[in-house]
């Protein structure tokens, strides 16, 4: 279930969906980097983590960011 922010929901909620989702970003990259290598795209690490593709993309601007973070 997606949450559309408004004027009531409190900032601390989105801070911690994105800390939450740089997570599962940064661990669904060490497990498909590690399996893959550098074959495995920005997008697939998005789709294995639960997450959608602008989300990693707004989070790391590609691949080598990503691996920078890692």
């Amino acid at each position: 279930m997606s949450r559309t922010p408004t004027a009531s929901t409190p900032p601390r909620t989105l801070r911690k969906r994105a800390a939450l989702n740089r997570e599962r970003l940064l661990t669904a990259g060490w497990d498909l980097l590690a399996r893959r290598g550098r074959n495995a795209t920005l997008n697939d690490v998005a789709h294995h983590a639960g997450v959608g593709v602008g989300t990693a993309h707004w989070r790391f601007v590609n691949k080598e960011e990503l691996l920078e973070a890692i």
